[in-house]
């Protein structure tokens, strides 16, 4: 054997003695990770007085439940990969049901939807009391999580109204046939695994080939991890393939928007949307008062703004594609510097607050 040869085992068994001496030492175990443990760095509690419901060790993630204590008492909060997902506060259930109530009341005329990340089954729920619905799930342990947001799905996962498939949400739009009225996307935040590729203008285009005539895609934006660029980006990337819009806020704060896109102009009649909201089931209803949204000027007021506010950024915007998926990057930078949300949040504001006065004159 070769002196090269020779070094090369010797590492090698080295490094795997060291391995298996580590977790002779170690004790694994998902609190532990997640109140610093052996990959902290702090060691700081980050979760203090949290108790964990379930963890699920996934082929793709890890999937963990936590009843963390909050002003209005204990939550449970979904984690993936240690990132919050979803919960049962307020402002995650308002995201869940206007995902899937938004699209439902200013297009009534739609008969189906694919949902794009299952989370806590909240956009499901709303969407399948109205529509067939199909969940794409690329990780079963977050369904298996499901029970714990029993509050908010009720029991989606048994609907015969609802099915799930557990696929890559891009790989199994290029690869189906199938076309829908509705198609809801709320991925991780874009700097996570599996998600950037779900912010481009090739995702978009995919998406539009799998629109029915007349149908809406609802894209979610995490604003409050964008820069004033990051925004133009994906606002632009997003008009380029769908210029129509209508978007709405899940709190007055603007951290979270909910864009309404087609290549048809959405109806936006105040008449016929008051009268489509005193005919919503009692399901829909139970669900809207859930997320404090049971009166329909509360509504009216999320709404933000339209396509026609909007051109401005598409004068300094630039495509995001697959092989520039920048959000990627510019995400986890604004997360480690914290340059994110105020300025675009504070332009987006005063757009809204000037629609309102124009409104209400």
């Amino acid at each position: 054997m070769s002196e090269y040869r020779l070094r090369y085992w010797k590492q090698s068994l080295l490094a795997i003695a060291a391995a298996f001496g580590l977790g002779m030492v170690s004790t694994y175990s998902v609190e532990h990770i997640y109140r610093g443990g052996m990959y902290g760095i702090s060691g700081q509690d980050y979760f203090k007085g949290a108790q964990i419901l379930f963890e699920g060790e996934g082929r793709l993630s890890t999937v963990t439940v936590m009843q963390v204590p909050s002003p209005e008492g204990p939550i449970n909060r979904l984690f993936i990969d240690g990132q919050g997902s979803s919960s049962l506060r307020l402002s995650d259930i308002r995201v869940s049901v206007l995902l899937g109530y938004l699209p439902r009341w200013l297009r009534p005329e739609l008969e189906d939807a694919a949902v794009i990340g299952f989370g806590v089954g909240g956009a499901s729920r709303v969407l399948a009391n109205g529509v067939k619905t199909t969940a794409i799930e690329i990780e079963p342990e977050v369904v298996n999580a499901a029970p714990f947001f029993e509050e908010l799905n009720r029991g989606i996962v048994e609907d015969p109204n609802h099915q799930i498939i557990y696929n890559d949400a891009r790989n199994f739009l290029l690869r189906t046939k199938q076309k829908f009225g509705i198609i809801v996307n709320h991925p991780l935040d874009p700097n996570r695994a599996y998600s950037s590729l779900l912010f481009t203008h090739e995702f978009f285009n995919i998406v539009k080939s799998r629109l029915k005539p007349g149908g809406v895609y609802v894209q979610w934006f995490p604003v409050y991890n964008m820069s004033k660029q990051d925004f133009a980006d994906l606002y632009t990337t997003l008009d380029s393939i769908f210029p129509y819009q209508i978007a709405f806020a899940n709190s007055p704060h603007l951290k979270e928007i909910i864009f309404i896109c087609s290549n048809e102009e959405i109806p936006f009649d105040r008449a016929v949307l008051t009268e489509a909201f005193k005919n919503r089931s009692p399901e829909d209803q139970r669900l809207l008062r859930l997320a404090q949204l049971d009166n329909i000027r509360q509504l009216f007021d999320i709404k933000v703004v339209t396509n026609k506010d909007l051109a401005h950024y598409r004068e300094i915007g630039s495509l995001l594609t697959d092989d520039q998926p920048r959000l990627e990057f510019t995400a986890a930078i604004n997360d480690i510097t914290g340059n994110a949300g105020e300025l675009i949040i504070s332009e987006l504001s005063e757009i809204r607050r000037k629609n309102l006065l124009q409104e209400r004159q």
